[in-house]
């Protein structure tokens, strides 16, 4: 069954029990954290940001993600071989989609294989990370931090091209 992402007016709305949460008392904190977890778990919501597997929904083929910016959350899965996926912010910019990689155990899996899928409401998109080198994109993110811009792909069909540096090192010299 496919964890549902949690909207931005539930996290205000959560925000504010929790504030409320820490002006009660023991015994009524308890009751009233009770709540939020059934009632969360009724409405099928994950009940914590932790890193998930391979990304449910119907695979579609896309070629730009400028339509993305419809969506203020997306999934991220990364390491095609044994999925981790996580939940992000979606950022477009100039109809550009970018993540904000930060030091993350997902960041390191993409470092190592580009090939992601990105979910964006019920339907999965391949896609290539790419690390953006442009200071003018950079400048609107924290500094010293990895950004990607994530490019439609048709990997499973048609994998990406990569350079095995010690390979090309070697062909040189023979």
């Amino acid at each position: 069954m496919p964890v549902p992402i949690l909207l931005p007016d539930a996290f205000r709305t959560m925000a504010s029990m929790i504030s409320h949460f820490y002006s009660l008392r023991r015994a009524e904190s308890a009751r009233l954290s009770g709540l939020v977890v059934v009632l969360m778990a009724l409405a099928g919501c994950q009940l914590v940001p932790v890193p998930l597997g391979a990304l449910p929904g119907e695979v579609r083929y896309a070629e730009d993600f400028g339509f993305a910016d419809e969506f203020q959350l997306l999934r991220l899965e990364t390491r095609p071989e044994k999925p981790y996926s996580v939940n992000l912010r979606v950022t477009v910019i100039d109809g550009d989609l970018l993540i904000d990689a930060g030091e993350r155990k997902w960041h390191t899996f993409m470092r190592a294989d580009p090939r992601v899928r990105v979910q964006l409401g019920r339907f999965v998109y391949p896609a290539i990370a790419v690390e953006v080198t442009d200071p003018n994109v950079k400048k609107r993110f924290i500094k010293g931090r990895a950004i990607y811009r994530l490019e439609p792909s048709r990997w499973p069909e048609h994998p990406p091209h990569r350079i095995n540096p010690a390979l090309s090192q070697t062909l040189c010299v023979l």
